[in-house]
């Protein structure tokens, strides 16, 4: 009877492998390499020398190692989509959030600000009506005010 020595390495190649897989051709190259390696090996221990079986052996440990690429690929991938979902609906409610307090401050009038009201120019800027992540936002005038001395 055979050992299941063979059989615990090339397990522990092929998920280490697949498991250490970089995003790099060279890297992913490496671990093939490697996977295919502890599969040939691993198949001729077991077969008794048959380099049939050590090749299909070799085979099947690349495939196993590209499963678990695959599966760690799709993990990433799904990792990076609800992170960035979750900064687009951050920036959405940051972005709500600004236009109403802006809406419900209103901008203060020159003689509310300060002493120095008389100072003060307002300069309209008019801003056209637009959307920003899907809130439509109505044509505005806004004043900037400067200090003139």
């Amino acid at each position: 009877m055979k050992s299941f020595g063979p059989i615990a390495s090339l397990c522990l190649a092929v998920f280490a492998a697949g498991g250490c897989a970089t995003q790099s051709q060279t890297g992913r190259f490496a671990g093939d390499v490697v996977a295919s390696g502890a599969g040939f090996v691993a198949g001729d221990q077991l077969s008794g020398g048959n380099k049939a079986v050590a090749f299909g052996s070799g085979a099947v440990a690349l495939g196993l190692k590209r499963l678990v690429e695959n599966a760690n690929d799709k993990k990433r991938m799904a990792e990076l989509d609800a992170a960035y979902q979750r900064g687009m609906a951050q920036e959405a409610k940051l972005s709500y959030l600004a236009i109403q307090n802006s809406q419900r401050l209103g901008t203060p009038e020159p003689a509310a600000m300060n002493e120095a009201a008389a100072t003060l120019t307002a300069i309209p800027i008019s801003a056209p009506a637009r959307t920003i992540n899907g809130v439509k936002i109505n044509p505005t005038v806004e004043s900037v005010y400067i200090t003139t001395r």
